[in-house]
């Protein structure tokens, strides 16, 4: 498939009716609508881009992202995480209007629950940014990777779900392997602070109940996928600023960016990675299914972990080892677990 016509599948798919939002990835906007995937004909499906181009798309934008971040973060010391928040939910409202076709995308759902999604969304990326400054990159994605716990705790407490002991002992395993890390890293990092953890365990409780609650903001029919990712990332954008600029993080910022001008260069790069990779992983969701789905992203998970060690060298702790293979174990069983409930 060339460029052309990927951005044309592109276009379709942002234009297509939607009802459900998540955030698991790279923590932006992402919609999902497997029903419908399953409901087109096979000349559409045809001009879909192929899974091998949406594999490469995922893995060529969420990997570099990390590995950015972590850049930023940490060697470059930009402490000011909102500010990397803003350009990225501003790029991907400004992109969702670009692909789209028609221009601005029509307002189907109240202004005012797209911005109760974003006020969730902002807290939560702001949350996720910070914890960043006090943990390594690879130890803060795996506690992120416990998101499946406190959506499974809301979802218990709230809307009286029920899981089964095989999800419960994924949940463990993930948990075991997050402390593990943690404390691997207590021992061989300087930049480690309890703090950071406490940030990022805030940061899934903000996004747990998003996950529990959007589906019934968002409920609207015809809302489609363009209209959703401008209309809340822009709230967002919104929110981040305001709250930058409260917390004096807006002019940290402005002083780094004039000492270090290029690194306003990584930012953007982030932002747009971000949306790229949000898209090509709606997009698997929607033409092979949210189990494939699950398993590339697992994939990815373990990739940027190890790849960060290997491009950013940092002291090795063997808890670090037994906590990956302990983290890829619970990894594994839940998407047994989630390929399970699929085919009930």
């Amino acid at each position: 498939m060339s460029i052309r016509a990927f951005f044309r599948a592109l276009s379709v798919e942002m234009t297509r009716e939607n009802t459900t939002v998540d955030s698991e990835t790279g923590g932006t906007v992402e919609l999902v609508d497997v029903e419908l995937a399953k409901k087109d004909d096979a000349g559409t499906a045809s001009s879909r881009p192929s899974f091998w181009l949406l594999v490469f798309g995922i893995f060529a934008t969420f990997i570099p992202q990390t590995w950015a971040m972590e850049y930023l973060i940490k060697v470059r010391r930009f402490q000011a995480t909102s500010c990397i928040a803003i350009p990225e939910f501003a790029t991907t409202a400004i992109l969702a209007v670009l692909v789209s076709r028609g221009g601005v995308p029509l307002q189907r759902s109240p202004r005012y629950r797209y911005s109760l999604v974003a006020l969730s969304l902002t807290a939560t990326r702001w949350l996720s940014y910070a914890s960043m400054v006090f943990l390594s990159i690879p130890t803060a994605n795996l506690f992120k990777s416990m998101k499946t716990i406190f959506v499974m705790l809301v979802g218990v407490f709230l809307r009286r779900k029920r899981f089964t002991a095989l999800e419960y002992l994924a949940a463990v395993l993930i948990s075991a392997a997050a402390y593990l890390f943690a404390t691997g890293e207590s021992k061989v990092d300087l930049d480690f602070h309890p703090i950071g953890i406490a940030i990022v365990l805030l940061s899934l409780i903000t996004d747990a109940i998003m996950f529990n609650t959007q589906e019934g903001i968002l409920r609207v029919p015809r809302s489609t996928q363009a209209e959703v990712l401008a209309y809340t990332n822009a709230d967002s954008a919104a929110l981040m600023l305001v709250a930058a600029l409260a917390s004096g993080e807006f002019l940290t910022a402005s002083h780094h960016i004039i000492a270090n001008p290029l690194d306003i260069v990584v930012m953007a790069f982030i932002a747009t990675c971000g949306f790229f990779g949000v898209v090509c992983m709606t997009l698997l969701i929607r033409i092979h299914g949210a189990v494939v789905a699950v398993i590339i992203g697992i994939c990815r998970k373990v990739g940027t972990i190890i790849f960060s060690f290997i491009l950013f060298p940092k002291p090795f702790a063997s808890e670090y080892a037994v906590g990956l293979v302990i983290f890829v174990v619970g990894l594994a069983i839940e998407a047994r677990e989630k390929r399970r409930r699929a085919l009930s």
